[in-house]
């Protein structure tokens, strides 16, 4: 029999364009055209062969889901074509391997707020380019009102893939327009899996606008980790979300752009935009549960990403040895970066009214053990709003803080400044220095906050002050807490002479409670008052059974000789017990240590073994070298004393060298240092 014409072109056109099947578990060969070229060199299946009619009114279900099975089957590309509008009113299924084609100006549209339909839902391969669009069913309507949160329709989602039980399959999502989905308008998802199903995984150039929320890639309570997804070049905008800039509450809607669950690695996430969202930008989330099991994010990419105007987290990450460089953060309100990991640094970013923080909302008090040698640097911070601080290191280890420019000189109006740009507290062995920091708005804090620290390196940071009337600022740091610790080579800098309403050094003035023993048993750590809240001199007249002294470092009479240790009188003599170190203690009812992991005894080679614990914002081992904390001069308290003072504070082993500054160290409860 002759061949048609018609025919002719069809066999010569699929003798072109080879078609591989698809292996038992969905997957198709990695040498496979791209589909853009596939769709162009062959007749592929089209909807309208099965009676759809693509008017955005009659229901093609049925039509779309008979293409959709053809599709599979042969292993030819689903067309959806050019400028038709496909109703659907229930979800498509694909039963095996797909890759789609969406030419331009067309649309599928899921047609129903029926909870849990999906637009297109697979646990097989896909590969989708799209130039069309893809359109749900959620009304906007609500995103105004108080009830924006009641308008969601759970489950609603406008790609859903479901990792196989068995087998490997890869996702490529390319291009298009994704709108009013109910929920997620793409999820990816290998929940409970016990292993690793995706050999690809890859969204890119996507527009996600009026969604509830946007892309979810879910590998919750999976032991393996998504290993080389890749999210990149696309747009996420309105999620949930009131309006722009505004605090996050209920009445905004809880709509995230792009949020990740469970453990990954090597995951890209380059060149997106996610902005006004109701609660988080990007979200990367690991479970307090998965982070006990040893179940950590790896080794991710977030670079060149403009994420603005997020009722929550601009961005919060959880992992090991992660980069985070040359974002664009921007919001008002936006709380700040949230990092927990070991190992990630945060490097030419540009934040602006956003900040960055190791404090997280479910584990933030908590071991720091997931917050270890984090860098921040090079960053350019901008600090509007009163409830921010720009960089917050808390209850971590070896963080590293340099280079960075903050400037608070604008703000929103009718707000003062309260929190301090840098904060760092409860850490072992920071490190921050020739960080610029520039202010001129009201602020009712500090600029810098350093408490309850161990071997914290403050070394060349300058603050430049312009434009403060006198009794504008109440003072400039807050120091308090601080053990085996060099401040070196800082400087203020103030143009005209500048008087504060209280001390340079805010030391919280704590009042005082005491001295404690803490001596080892043998098996746990017995914490006793003493019975001065001082060092003492020489013996009391009278003492009482029991009564324990520390002992200043040339006490005299039957102590003499026996400085800085403490005494004990039994009844009839004096014991002497030699004190192994000095730590703050938490104002608590149990006197512990404070948290920092710095050296904190957790038990001791022999019983009797005896630590002092110091109640108030002493500084133990604090050396000051060359500073500049009085601007030249310029800078006194309100007592018009020099700025570098210490007022109710106890000392202890602080030395103060090269400095050309007057110091004023009066009034103190506890004087030790040498100069």
């Amino acid at each position: 029999m002759l061949l048609t014409t018609h025919a002719l072109i069809v066999l010569v056109a699929h003798l072109l364009v080879r078609h591989p099947r698809p292996d038992t578990h969905g997957t198709t060969p990695a040498k496979r055209a791209d589909s853009s070229l596939v769709a162009a060199t062959s007749p592929g299946v089209r909807p309208e062969a099965f009676g759809a009619v693509g008017d955005r009114i009659a229901d093609d279900t049925a039509p779309l889901r008979a293409a959709l099975a053809a599709a599979c089957s042969s292993g030819q590309p689903l067309l959806i074509s050019r400028q038709k509008h496909y109703r659907l009113t229930d979800q498509l299924t694909a039963p095996g391997a797909l890759t789609m084609v969406i030419e331009p100006e067309a649309e599928l549209y899921l047609d129903t707020t029926t909870p849990g339909k999906r637009l297109l839902y697979t646990r097989w391969s896909l590969t989708l380019t799209n130039k069309g669009l893809l359109t749900g069913s959620w009304r906007m309507d609500g995103q105004q009102t108080n009830t924006v949160n009641s308008g969601q329709i759970k489950g609603q989602h406008l790609i859903r893939v479901d990792a196989p039980d068995t087998g490997m399959i890869r996702v490529r999502i390319t291009g298009g327009q994704y709108r009013r989905s109910g929920d997620q308008a793409i999820v990816v998802s290998q929940q409970n899996s016990r292993q690793n199903r995706f050999t690809s995984l890859i969204i890119e150039n996507t527009t996600i606008r009026d969604c509830y929320h946007g892309v979810h890639l879910n590998n919750l309570d999976c032991p393996a980790p998504i290993v080389g997804a890749v999210f990149r070049n696309n747009v996420i905008r309105n999620m949930a979300s009131k309006g722009p800039g505004l605090m996050h509450s209920q009445t905004e809607g809880s709509g995230n752009g792009l949020t990740t669950w469970g453990r990954f690695d090597r995951l890209m996430l380059l060149n997106n935009t996610v902005d006004s969202c109701g609660r988080m930008g990007i979200e990367l989330f690991i479970p307090h549960d998965h982070f006990l099991r040893g179940w950590h994010n790896r080794k991710l990419q977030i670079v060149g990403n403009r994420i603005s105007n997020c009722g929550y987290f601009a961005l919060s990450q959880q992992g090991d040895s992660n980069y985070i460089a040359r974002n664009t953060l921007t919001n008002w309100h936006t709380d700040y970066i949230e990092m927990l990991g070991n190992g990630t640094t945060v490097e030419r970013n540009v934040l602006d009214g956003v900040g960055f923080s190791t404090t997280s909302n479910d584990r933030g008090t908590q071991s720091a053990l997931d917050r270890h040698d984090l860098t921040v640097r090079q960053n350019t911070f901008r600090q509007r709003s009163f409830q921010k601080t720009v960089i917050e290191a808390t209850f971590c280890e070896n963080v590293l803080i340099e280079n960075n420019t903050i400037r608070c000189t604008e703000r929103q109006a009718g707000t003062t400044g309260f929190r301090a740009p840098i904060s760092v507290g409860n850490t072992l062995n920071a490190m921050v220095r020739n960080n610029v920091v520039t202010a001129a708005y009201p602020f009712q804090g500090p600029f810098y906050n350093f408490g309850r620290n161990a071997g914290l390196t403050w070394t060349n940071d300058r603050l430049s002050l312009t434009g403060y009337a006198p009794d504008s600022l109440a003072s400039l740091f807050s120091i308090y807490q601080l053990r085996n610790s060099t401040i070196q080579g800082v400087r203020v800098v103030a143009p005209t002479r500048l008087r504060l309403r209280d001390n340079a050094f805010n030391v919280l003035n704590y009042p005082v409670n005491g001295l404690y023993s803490y001596v080892w048993t043998g098996s746990q750590f017995v914490t006793k008052p003493l019975t001065a809240k001082s060092l003492q001199q020489k013996p009391p007249t009278s003492p009482a059974q029991g009564d324990t002294y520390w002992l200043t470092d040339n006490p005299t009479g039957e102590w003499s000789g026996q400085g800085r240790k403490l005494a004990t009188w039994t009844g009839n003599q004096w014991v002497f017990t030699t004190v192994q170190d000095v730590f703050p203690y938490e104002t608590n009812a149990t006197k512990e240590p404070f948290y920092s992991h710095s050296g904190l005894p957790t038990s001791a080679d022999k019983p009797g073994t005896t630590y002092l614990l110091m109640d108030g914002p002493g500084l133990m081992g604090v050396r000051f070298i060359n500073n500049d904390f009085s601007g030249g001069g310029r800078i006194a308290d309100r007592d018009g004393k020099p700025a570098f003072r210490f007022v109710n504070t106890r000392l202890w082993k602080v030395g103060i060298v090269n400095t050309t500054e007057a110091f004023d160290g009066t009034n103190l409860q506890l004087n030790d240092i040498s100069r």
